[in-house]
């Protein structure tokens, strides 16, 4: 195995099973003391059906200003096992989030 490889990027879900992630900044307060080495992306798993869009905006500004760089988006588990609907919302909350 190579030794010194850096990782490009590293997702952390925000969010168990159906539940939203928590929109409380204490409950991520642990993310500010992650190793992130340089030229690594983070990405949190928290775009999730159950946030509007102003909740998942107010929720990566906090993560942003935890983890020091623009944090990257992620749903909070795959598409497989939402509904058309939630996948929609989802996907929308993206693509208006990539503005923000």
């Amino acid at each position: 195995m190579d030794a010194g490889r850096t990782p490009e990027l590293a997702q952390y879900p925000l969010a168990l099973g159906d539940r939203a992630p928590s929109l409380d900044p204490r409950d991520h307060a642990d993310y500010r003391d992650l190793y992130i080495p340089d030229g690594m992306r983070v990405y949190a798993g928290a775009v999730s059906d159950k946030l509007s869009f102003d909740e998942h905006a107010r929720l990566y500004r906090s993560l942003d200003d935890l983890v020091g760089q623009r944090v990257g988006m992620a749903a909070t588990c795959g598409f497989g096992s939402s509904d058309l609907a939630a996948m929609k919302h989802c996907l929308d909350v993206k693509r208006r989030l990539a503005y923000v």
